[in-house]
């Protein structure tokens, strides 16, 4: 009845808010289950989400809802701990940024859907380190920085210059998602109550062929008789009841499992995104500038990406291929990949990693004891220093 009751009253506010834009109508994240949470006082939690009612605004919300591409916009309207996490999180880091006159353009590009993402990465760690008292400078706001990078930061008589990226799809590892996602929904419609797990993904094989123009041809050209193809591999294993994860000739992973015993269509996980699209990705935006980081000092990329549980045994082949093997990227101390969900970090849970250190860089940032905070105190997780 409770479930019912609080279901009742989000969809209320949702119908709401895509009326008039007011999605804060209703204040929820001063109930006083979520005081106290993060160590945030009810005064703070307030002040981060009127900062948040200010940049989201009524005009913002409904110029932004019909689309629906704004990664906070689902947020806005949703209740819970996990939602409160995000927002308050959000707002706190805004706040602080806001405090130590590091805010900038900030406010702007966060109200850009494709620019969100990059912007909220460069706040959260900007945030942690002034809260751990560094020196820090936004050098992309920095007039004298002709590097345009993101931070510079000063610690004792150290210094640390990072970049950070997110990781988004080109145009062909759009056309490969899309692809992949036109096979599933075929499969989908054809073995719907014949299963009650079922979903898909590349090969790493053939994920890191088709990361061509013409792997992308064959690609698009081939998705019907692959899908047919799979159709009738996928049936043969139902009816043997060969259940789990199986190979299909070094195109596609797919998984599934019985139906049961009631009557139901199940639960279905959709086209799973590959790692080596998102590997190949984030060498291609590193090695589109290579000079982006200055050669005096430490430096770091930090990229936040969807599929970093499967990154350690993955990455590093290929970047040892495409970026450390020629010389220009010596200047680059290492690469540290986090998960995209590291900003709701709570108390006690820390992201998942993969740290990819440069071995022909002599300054490694794994001997800096900015590196050491930014990973031990701040994100809670230990790096290997080799």
């Amino acid at each position: 009845m409770a479930t019912n009751k609080l279901l009742s009253s989000i969809i209320d506010i949702s119908n709401y808010a895509n009326t008039t834009g007011k999605w804060y109508i209703y204040p929820w994240w001063l109930n006083k289950r979520y005081i106290g949470r993060n160590g945030l006082t009810k005064d703070r939690i307030e002040a981060g989400f009127k900062k948040l009612i200010e940049i989201f605004n009524a005009n913002w919300y409904l110029k932004n809802i019909p689309a629906r591409t704004h990664p906070v916009i689902g947020n806005l309207v949703s209740r819970g701990i996990s939602v409160f996490d995000i927002l308050s999180q959000l707002g706190n880091d805004i706040l602080i940024c806001q405090e130590g006159k590091k805010l900038n353009n900030s406010v702007k590009k966060l109200r850009i859907p494709d620019n969100y993402q990059s912007e909220r990465d460069e706040l959260f760690f900007c945030a942690q380190f002034l809260k751990k008292r560094m020196n820090v400078v936004r050098e992309k706001d920095n007039p004298e920085n002709d590097k345009n990078y993101d931070l510079h930061l000063k610690h004792k008589d150290e210094e640390l210059a990072i970049e950070i990226k997110s990781t988004s799809l080109s145009s062909i590892q759009n056309k490969i998602f899309a692809a992949g996602e036109y096979i599933y929904q075929s499969l989908l419609q054809y073995f719907s109550g014949k299963t009650s797990y079922f979903s898909i993904d590349y090969s790493d094989e053939f994920a890191a062929s088709s990361m061509s123009k013409d792997g992308i041809d064959f690609l698009l050209q081939c998705k019907d008789q692959i899908t047919d193809l799979i159709k009738h591999r996928i049936q043969i294993s139902i009816n043997h009841e060969n259940w789990g994860t199986n190979k299909f000739n070094g195109l596609l992973n797919y998984t599934i499992q019985p139906p049961f015993e009631k009557k139901s269509s199940g639960a279905f996980s959709g086209f799973n995104m590959n790692p080596v699209l998102e590997a190949y990705y984030i060498s291609d935006i590193i090695c589109k500038k290579p000079r982006q980081l200055p050669r005096h000092c430490t430096t770091l990329y930090i990229i936040t990406a969807e599929t970093v549980g499967h990154f350690n045994s993955i990455v590093e082949p290929i970047f040892h291929k495409k970026l450390w093997r020629d010389g220009q990227f010596n200047h680059v101390g290492g690469i540290l990949i986090l998960d995209k969900t590291m900003d709701l970090k709570r108390e006690g849970i820390s992201p998942q990693f993969a740290y990819i250190p440069n071995p022909n860089c002599t300054k490694r940032p794994s001997v800096n004891n900015i590196f050491k905070i930014l990973t031990q105190k701040i994100l809670g997780i230990k790096v290997n220093s080799s």
